[in-house]
């Protein structure tokens, strides 16, 4: 691994919505979304005439901390935010359900997790989790967590000839960081034949490279940033049924995960297709997406070290797939191990539910607080043992193996605050 100083240029953002900068009211939110998911999950009592954070709380009338009448409306309403959750999730058990969740949160402090689907649904509590149980519905019965189990070296042995065939053409990797710490996705679509794999195989391509970029984040970097390279493009490249599943991917699936998406160098041909898929995406995704022409345009964002050499950066290394080794999985085969560390998980997996419950019954200005903090510094420790865990149930991919993941451990280490 090259050592670099551009980590040492990195600007952390504040973004509003997160759970240490919420107002009163988007918490208020959070806690009724919580509500409605822990008592799904058996966490809480099944009684929706006295939901704890839809009842007149003394926090509401001693700090007045949103006006309200006295009727819940359509979307605050428990038997409505109930059937908004329940319907998606029919089938599935509270146990899944939970474990499902936890599986989805990953490096997200958890409460930030469920934030995304609040501000990618404009705070509208019932919505949001509509959304979200859709999303879990979707996690637990596709095999996205079988696809980052299995890894490259799992790719090989099974056959899977057509996810090989993404990896190896070089038309999607992720390479560096911008100048706000969020990993930078290359797409190259150029590269891309609609009919040499299956929609299954784009769709499993698709979790995996985001799977892989999510990664990467650590509080308070929790998006992306997305270069796409039009170079070479043709009409033969187009591949509307992908565009569809990414589209419904990052609104659905994976909200508010997009920071910024570049179409560089976008011939004219490009301007008729983007005048049909704008119509596809929510205004404020619509919003993050730029078209650039430059390296300048480029490199206000990302560091030069980071772009190609074809886009007029300084990297001179191209994407190349690198084979696994045989043996970079033996630690899988650890169970004891395994199991020790993911024990410690679920106690903190625990102790996190038991605080949310405390901070959701909270009747003081000063409990509520301090049972707030609790839970960031519950969600810091999940944080630190997904990784302790990570080399026992997560198979390597080539982000593993080119140096990306180790890139974004020596930023982390370099500019995030000690304790972080």
């Amino acid at each position: 691994m090259t050592e670099t100083s551009i980590t040492e240029k990195v600007t952390l953002l504040d973004e509003p919505g997160r759970i240490h900068n919420l107002t009163p009211e988007q918490e208020k939110k959070l806690k009724d979304m919580w509500t409605q998911i822990l008592i799904h999950t058996g966490h809480l009592p099944n009684d929706l005439t006295s939901t704890p954070s839809l009842s007149e709380h003394p926090l509401t009338s001693k700090r007045g901390w949103f006006k309200r009448s006295d009727e819940p409306t359509a979307n605050e309403d428990p038997i409505a935010l109930a059937k908004a959750f329940s319907d998606p999730v029919e089938g599935i058990s509270s146990s899944d359900l939970i474990d499902t969740l936890f599986f989805m949160i990953k490096t997200d402090r958890p409460d930030n997790f469920l934030l995304r689907f609040l501000r990618a649904r404009k705070w509208d509590v019932k919505e949001a989790l509509a959304t979200i149980a859709t999303s879990l519905n979707w996690v637990f019965h596709s095999h996205s967590a079988d696809i980052l189990k299995k890894g490259d070296l799992g790719f090989i042995r099974e056959n899977y000839d057509g996810m090989l065939l993404q990896l190896k053409s070089g038309k999607c990797w992720l390479a560096g960081h911008d100048y706000h710490g969020r990993p930078v996705l290359q797409v190259q679509p150029s590269k891309h034949d609609p009919n040499a794999q299956s929609t299954e195989t784009i769709e499993d391509f698709a979790v995996y490279v985001v799977e892989s970029a999510r990664l990467s984040f650590k509080t308070p970097v929790d998006t992306i940033t997305v270069i796409f390279d039009m170079s070479g493009f043709s009409l033969s490249n187009m591949d509307y049924a992908a565009v569809k599943f990414i589209i419904q991917c990052l609104e659905y699936h994976f909200p508010e995960s997009l920071g910024i998406l570049f179409i560089h160098k976008a011939p004219w041909i490009f301007s008729g297709i983007w005048s049909i898929i704008k119509n596809w995406i929510d205004p404020v995704v619509a919003s993050k997406v730029k078209f650039s022409k430059s390296s300048n345009d480029l490199s206000e964002h990302v560091p030069l070290e980071f772009i190609s050499r074809e886009l007029g950066g300084n990297n001179p290394s191209e994407y190349k797939f690198i084979e696994p080794d045989p043996n970079e999985n033996d630690l899988m085969n650890d169970f004891s191990k395994r199991d020790e560390i993911l024990a410690t998980r679920q106690k903190l997996r625990e102790n996190f539910i038991s605080t949310t419950i405390d901070w959701i019954n909270s009747t003081t200005e000063s409990d509520n607080d301090a049972n707030r903090k609790k839970k960031m510094e519950l969600s810091d420790d999940l944080y630190a043992n997904l990784w302790e865990a990570d080399p026992y149930v997560r198979a390597r991919t080539i982000f593993d193996r080119n140096g990306f993941i180790e890139l974004m451990e020596e930023l982390h280490e370099k500019n995030w605050p000690k304790g972080s």
